[in-house]
């Protein structure tokens, strides 16, 4: 009988502990299937044409093939994407296939194609460190919104440094996170590289991190922070002045420029800009409300990551920004708006989970039909690419 009794609870703590690790894994199974369609989406903006699509899409080809055939940038830039392509290019080729303009671009657009895609990797980090809920729901409509929604889904074919810039920026946000609660040395370092990964990929991706680093470290460590801040600001200019004095010259005449024409009272902003805009505002206020409501339960850290968020939303989603600073700034929004639905997450109760998951895949749904009816197209025309491939032989 005891023996009977013995093996029963044997497997019932067996079955428990099967149906938590299923319960555990379900999550990271639903972060696949999102990013699976996601990169399956990217795949088809970017191999639909034979073109790279957009204004900028022949540049990243152009800088590679320079790499390739000279050994160095055609143009001075961040250059770390254009040197991954390379050494992409450069590895295939070692299995025979010779290097052509059209391995060049199916590489490009390969790499864009999985760029976005792997901040789940970070993402899904952050909200296991973050995030208490369960919810299958809510992990869901969160991956889709960071994956699917407008700025993602913007951040294709000719904004390829941005993509992989911000993605570098979720990896650097992760472990800085991860540090904040382990105190780790590994994860500290890991931090680092991205963060500086995200510096030699894109300018203003950088500048964002940046900002987001300096907003946590003061309001964590105040006037003990303005020394190793400082100096971290410093060796930043020197990194960006070296790769490309262009943009860092550029920085000292942002102040005089960020407000030269709003984008509201110019009439540059379209329907899809005010929502990002009211999403942003919306999830501050939120956010604030949680940090005044909350404050005694919440750790520093924890603290720091939602002022950080909340100033970010405000600062990025600044309608009397100039328009053309707007239109760019405003692409970065979705990474704090993501950072701030996880721990919004962590602190309403299961109907209100419900409703903000519900609404977040309606807004995803919204960002996707308004992105696919308004499609990249390639400068030239597969007309003219013809005509001028022919005019190059000759």
């Amino acid at each position: 009988m005891l023996k009977k009794i013995t093996i029963t609870t044997l497997d019932y703590k067996f079955e428990k502990e099967k149906a938590h690790k299923n319960s555990a894994n379900s999550p990271l199974i639903l972060y696949l299937l999102v990013g699976v369609i996601a990169c399956c989406l990217r795949l088809y903006f970017n191999f639909s044409q034979e073109l790279i699509p957009g204004v900028n899409g022949g540049y990243y080809p152009l800088q590679v093939s320079s790499i390739l055939t000279k050994g160095v940038l055609g143009f001075s830039d961040m250059p770390l994407l254009f040197y991954l392509d390379a050494f992409l290019i450069k590895l295939i080729s070692l299995f025979g296939f010779p290097i052509t303009d059209t391995l060049i671009m199916h590489v490009v657009k390969l790499t864009d194609s999985i760029s976005i895609p792997m901040l789940l990797i970070p993402l899904y980090k952050i909200s296991r460190t973050v995030n208490t809920n369960t919810s299958k729901l809510f992990e869901i409509s969160v991956a889709s919104f960071a994956l699917l929604s407008l700025s993602p889904l913007m951040l294709v074919s000719d904004l390829q440094k941005n993509a992989l810039g911000i993605t570098f920026t979720f990896f650097f946000i992760a472990y800085l996170i991860a540090f904040q609660n382990n105190r780790t040395k590994n994860e500290l370092l890991l931090s680092i590289i991205f963060l500086f990964c995200t510096g030699l990929t894109h300018f203003g991706t950088f500048i964002f991190a940046l900002l987001f680093l300096v907003l946590i470290v003061g309001f964590e460590y105040r006037k003990r922070a303005i020394v190793p801040l400082l100096l971290l600001i410093f060796i930043s200019l020197f990194i960006i002045a070296a790769f490309d004095i262009t943009r860092f010259t550029r920085l000292f005449s942002v102040v005089s420029l960020i407000f030269e024409r709003p984008a509201i009272i110019n009439g540059m902003l379209a329907p899809p800009d005010f929502l990002i805009i009211f999403i942003s505002i919306f999830l501050a206020i939120v956010g604030i409300v949680i940090l005044k409501t909350k404050s005694s339960s919440l750790l520093l850290h924890q603290k720091s990551i939602l002022f950080a968020c909340i100033s970010c939303l405000f600062i990025f989603s600044f309608p009397l920004l100039d328009g053309e600073y707007f239109k760019r700034l405003s692409l970065f929004l979705f990474i704090p708006q993501a950072l701030m639905i996880i721990q919004i997450g962590s602190n309403i109760n299961n109907r209100q989970i419900k409703i903000l998951s519900v609404s977040l895949l309606i807004v995803t749904l919204f960002s996707m039909l308004a992105v696919f009816g308004r499609s990249k197209e390639t400068i030239l025309n597969q007309e003219a690419y013809e005509d001028l491939k022919t005019c190059i032989l000759l």
